[in-house]
């Protein structure tokens, strides 16, 4: 008998200082995760002009695809577009499309913000899924089931800022056979 394709679950518990620096102790946290395509991450340095497409290396070129959109890291106000990818190069050519160039630094990452991942409530995928899930305020935890092999996703705990964000890089997803 044929087993089915099951999807590798996604279990995360977000906690946040009680009050700040008065009392550092954890509690459970309400956050938002949302999950991105596997990003890359820049290997050198070069700044992304807004009229023509720059080859930028890269340590791999992960699941960014042409015509997709990227950000840097967490930043939604640095956008560009995808012209071309090359994986055995480990380039991808970019540009700017927020009116003014983008500086990129070494160990940066670039985040596909194009064709989210779902997630889903049931281990087969045969939910709706949604792009992002938000966590338990009174427990801390969220969970689901993800197709995508690897991806990337972003922790935010609301009011959101740099201190209450974060970027967690290849996570491990796809199928696994029972």
């Amino acid at each position: 008998m044929p087993t089915l394709p099951v999807l590798k679950r996604f279990d995360m518990t977000v906690y946040k200082n009680r009050n700040g620096t008065i009392d550092p102790s954890q509690v459970p946290a309400q956050a938002k995760i949302e999950f991105y395509r596997q990003g890359a991450t820049v290997k050198t340095g070069i700044s992304v002009p807004t009229g023509n497409f720059v080859s930028v290396v890269v340590y791999n070129t992960g699941d960014i695809l042409e015509g997709h959109t990227v950000q840097l890291e967490m930043d939604e106000a640095k956008l560009m577009l995808v012209g071309t990818v090359n994986e055995v190069a480990g380039t991808i050519s970019l540009k700017s499309i927020v009116g003014t160039s983008i500086a990129l630094t070494a160990e940066q990452r670039l985040v596909d913000t194009s064709a989210r991942p779902n997630i889903y409530t049931d281990p087969l995928g045969s939910t709706t899924g949604a792009t992002s899930v938000t966590t338990d305020s009174t427990t801390g935890p969220a969970g689901g089931y993800l197709k995508a092999y690897r991806y990337d996703f972003i922790v935010k705990i609301p009011p959101t800022s740099p201190t209450e964000t974060r970027l967690h890089l290849d996570a491990v997803g796809s199928f696994v056979m029972r």
